[in-house]
């Protein structure tokens, strides 16, 4: 085989994997974008704090499956894996995690974000999100047009 049939084989099999993963976040896509109208009570925030939570919902999903813990603790949400990874870094340092802004959140997640974003396995659906990312700039079903 030489090299371009190599590459070939390579890109078809990435795109295969992209069009695969897709297809599998998809659903998620419309559950996490209902879980952004819910937490800002059904008016869009503007791009960045929607942005924000979507990915931060990802950033959770991601926790779940890699470590395992949806099978541990049984139908652990997003934002429940979010709060647990928290407790497991820092322990009691946190009382209340509850009273974390989301920026605060976000920040202390910091080296969960550093793996999310180095994990190879997770690149075409990285991908995805971030293209799902666009029409979360709009108005989308479960806000209201107020901005």
């Amino acid at each position: 085989m030489n090299t371009n049939e190599n590459w070939r084989d390579e890109h078809d099999r990435k795109y295969q994997q992209w069009e695969s993963d897709k297809a599998v976040i998809s659903d998620k896509i419309r559950t996490f974008y209902a879980l952004v109208a819910e937490k800002y009570h059904g008016v869009y925030p503007g791009p960045v704090l929607a942005q924000q939570y979507f990915r931060m919902l990802w950033l959770g999903e991601y926790l779940r499956q890699k470590y395992n813990w949806h099978h541990q603790f049984h139908e652990i949400s997003p934002q429940m894996a979010l709060k647990y990874a928290l407790l497991k870094q820092y322990g009691e340092k946190f009382t209340d995690i509850d009273a974390l802004t989301q920026e605060e959140m976000s920040l202390a997640l910091t080296d969960y974000w550093s793996e999310f974003m180095a994990d190879k396995t997770w690149k075409s659906k990285r991908y995805a999100i971030e293209k799902a990312l666009d029409s979360l700039d709009f108005w989308s079903p479960g806000f209201s047009s107020a901005a």
